[in-house]
């Protein structure tokens, strides 16, 4: 009896293994490639924007800094102090302490608020001696005039300092006008496009209340009192020289 020859596992394992595995079409291999380049595109895109965003709020939060730190100096240059010469869209000046208590404006004792529209920025201006303070009483034609009083300042007196730069628009006004001003409104916008951001502040100056428009304000002070007696400026009419 003939036996019937049996074939091996590992042969026939092996006629399997031979089988191709099927292969991707050069269609399937451009889908792959354009959906891979979408999703990167995407992907890129999206970390672009994130990364705009994030310039923009950082440019945002350095101008409003910025913005606020030139409000609390306009702010408190005017509420310190003791009255307003003039105000004009782009000045203020500004009687700033009666230092030698003579109870007249010396050229030594103001300063000046500006926008300087050409270079975009807020300057504060004021004469400092390096020795004692020079006796130059302001008359008050020269006080109730910013640009005037400017160019009276010595040029090696002259003290400058800027309060905010990249100012695309400013303007000061004041209620009321001219010298009997009690409050000054400054509005100003740092920036440009979607970074340009807004201020608005108003102050007065702090002699305004109780003391520069009080008719009795030329007699003794009240009981308990520490203020001074005023003898030439009383309910704010202007500057007396005399």
């Amino acid at each position: 009896m003939r036996h019937r020859r049996a074939i091996p596992i590992c042969a026939s394992f092996k006629c399997r293994s031979r089988r191709r595995s099927p292969a991707f079409t050069l269609v399937e291999l451009l889908l792959a490639a354009v959906t891979a380049a979408m999703v990167t595109g995407a992907a890129a895109a999206l970390t672009s924007a994130v990364a705009n965003a994030a310039s923009q709020t950082r440019d945002i939060r350095k101008t409003k800094t910025a913005g606020y730190f030139a409000l609390d100096r306009i702010g408190q240059a005017i509420r310190e102090a003791r009255c307003i010469g003039q105000v004009t869209a782009s000045s203020v000046s500004l009687w700033v302490e009666d230092y030698n208590g003579d109870e007249n404006v010396n050229l030594y004792e103001t300063g000046v608020i500006r926008y300087d529209a050409a270079k975009k920025q807020i300057i504060y201006e004021y004469p400092e001696s390096s020795g004692a303070m020079p006796g130059t009483t302001v008359t008050t034609t020269n006080f109730k005039n910013a640009a005037t009083l400017l160019s009276l300042y010595p040029s090696g007196d002259l003290k400058s300092i800027v309060w905010a730069e990249g100012v695309e628009s400013f303007g000061f006004v004041g209620y009321p006008d001219y010298t009997d001003t009690k409050v000054v409104e400054a509005n100003f916008v740092l920036g440009t496009g979607g970074d340009a951001v807004g201020f608005t502040t108003a102050a007065s100056p702090r002699a305004s209340a109780d003391y520069l428009f009080v008719p009795a304000a030329n007699g003794p002070p009240l009981p308990g009192s520490n203020k001074k007696q005023r003898k030439k400026v009383s309910k704010w009419t202007g500057v007396a020289t005399s």
